[in-house]
């Protein structure tokens, strides 16, 4: 496909200090003969860091002597203004917050996962992050109202549902884990990715697969027969604690209409055995939280050097594919492809037990003016059950956010299904408040 010569792009990235930026840019330039890109703004609120992280994307540009001009700014009302694209990618509280979220839930024996999505982790991340995030959407409806917000911020679908329900915005949310899931079952089938689909739906890190098609073709039985190889392979690969069976009967996996994806590779969701990582996490020494935050040191660090290899990051941090992710959308919006890409979005009829503007994460069609959420179809009876619980829960944590209501945080603690007890439930809120308060001034007023 040729460039669109008379529709430049503007993209903005609010988190532009994030050592993932590089990233993006590179996978700009890898595109620049299919998506013109004007100019990429950079917006954070350390100029320091904002500065380091500028430089090498700048360096990346000039390299590859690509037209894309690189900004940065400390000013989200500036950086915003007449953009095409915003991207949100922040984190509230920066690592020290994150390690709270990690090690205060630990306890009262509940888990809080390190993914910043699943579990108490990530309601305290967004009790934080919903209240900041909708402040930018509303100035992305003022500055620039035919914008597409596209929201990489954790946990994805919580603050994206917080944005849709406090804002007219065109937002989509994106994760990574649908984008590494294809990859993943690609190479397992030893072919290219791009003969690979999913019949796929869920909520953010809470996913199932109906079929795995390859060239049209339902792959799912034949990985499902692969699953005690896939146990036997992490046992060998992993530290001691990873000494499983089988997560699940391999004839229930069989019968099932559909299966939490976890299982392909023989590792069970949180919510189906949270007994399983809770003892992992309670004897681990270093947090996810400092293991991050040495890495991301590290990084800038190395981002100084005028002949800093983007490869390093890439093997240090391993998300290489968030450009992958996200960048394929916004061609197919600027060029009205109408490609099927998964993302959270609002749900329109795809899960039928549903509202249409619960945020949910299934395959949807990329047209310029329009993301089409694919209906479902039929799904088993568990799944629906947990998806329910769990939207109810993420309705009350967005309500509670940006409400400031103690209550209501309670309530979403309560039937969350990792905490389910009253007594804890207020326990680790009434810490995590305390802990965080620099961010959650709703709550202290």
């Amino acid at each position: 496909m040729n460039v669109v010569e008379d529709f430049p792009v503007k993209i903005t990235i609010i988190g532009g200090s994030s050592v993932l930026a590089p990233l993006f840019i590179e996978g700009l330039i890898e595109r620049r003969n299919i998506l013109q890109v004007e100019e990429v703004v950079l917006m954070a609120r350390g100029k320091e860091r904002l500065e380091i992280v500028g430089r090498l994307c700048q360096r990346l540009v000039d390299k590859a002597k690509a037209s894309t001009k690189i900004f940065t700014t400390t000013n989200h009302e500036e950086a915003i203004e007449d953009s095409d694209f915003v991207i949100l990618s922040v984190r509230v509280g920066g690592f020290k917050a994150r390690y709270n979220d990690e090690r205060i839930p630990l306890k009262y024996d509940l888990l809080a996962v390190t993914d910043e999505v699943t579990g108490i982790s990530g309601f305290s991340l967004a009790l934080r992050q919903i209240p900041v995030l909708v402040n930018y959407a509303k100035t992305v409806e003022k500055l620039a109202p035919k914008a597409w917000i596209l929201n990489f911020t954790n946990p994805t679908d919580l603050s994206t549902e917080g944005i849709n329900r406090y804002t007219n915005s065109r937002v989509l949310g994106f994760c990574t884990s649908p984008q590494s899931l294809r990859k993943g079952l690609a190479n397992r089938l030893e072919v290219d990715v791009n003969r690979v689909s999913l019949d796929y739906f869920g909520l953010t890190h809470l996913g199932w697969l109906k079929g795995v098609y390859l060239d049209g073709k339902d792959m799912l039985p034949r990985l499902i027969e692969d699953i005690p190889e896939q146990v036997k392979a992490k046992n060998a690969k992993e530290t001691a604690w990873y000494d499983v069976k089988l997560p699940m009967p391999i004839e229930v996996l069989k019968t099932m209409k559909a299966i939490p994806v976890q299982y392909l590779s023989g590792r069970p969701h949180p919510y189906y055995d949270s007994s399983f990582y809770l003892e992992y996490f309670k004897h681990r020494e270093e947090s996810r939280a400092e293991f991050v935050e040495a890495i991301y040191g590290e990084m800038l660090q190395a981002f100084k050097d005028p002949n800093f290899d983007i490869n390093v990051l890439k093997e240090k941090r391993g998300h290489e594919n968030s450009a992958e992710t996200v960048l394929p959308v916004i061609e197919s919006i600027v060029h009205d492809k109408g490609e099927v890409h998964i993302m959270e979005l609002p749900n329109r009829g795809a899960l039928n037990f549903l509202g249409d503007r619960d945020i949910v994460e299934v395959p949807a069609i990329v047209r310029k003016w329009d993301v089409r959420p694919l209906a479902v179809g039929e799904i088993p009876l568990e799944a629906r059950l947990l998806i329910k619980t769990v939207k109810s829960y993420q309705e009350l944590t967005v309500r509670a956010a940006m409400g400031g209501d103690y209550d209501l945080a309670l309530q979403a603690l309560v039937i969350h299904p990792l905490v389910a007890s009253y007594r804890k439930a207020k326990s680790v809120l009434d810490d995590l408040i305390e802990a965080n308060k620099d961010y959650l001034p709703q709550f202290h007023r």
